[in-house]
């Protein structure tokens, strides 16, 4: 590659990435981010969210689809749905 083409290459990531910070900072963090009824705040142990769901049938065929079985389902602590779980 060319350097010229490597300086258009990265003209191109940079206006795109500029054009993504301003739609953020003017729009706000993206939807399923903000606080709402299916929101919990629990993490994991890295720190990371945790998966929310709805139900405990979701939550089942979650554990079924994964065959593992070292994990279980427990209510989520902020009673907005269920967790999986090792244990």
């Amino acid at each position: 590659m060319k350097r010229t083409d490597y300086r258009k290459a990265l003209q191109k990531i940079r206006k795109a990435f500029d054009a993504t910070a301003d739609r953020i900072i003017e729009d706000g963090p993206p939807a399923d981010t903000k606080r709402d009824h299916n929101f919990c705040t629990c993490k994991d142990a890295q720190g990371y969210p945790k998966m929310l769901y709805r139900t405990r049938k979701e939550a089942e065929d979650q554990l079924a689809y994964l065959n593992l079985k070292n994990l279980r389902i427990y209510p989520c602590p902020s009673e907005k749905g269920w967790h999986l779980t090792k244990g």
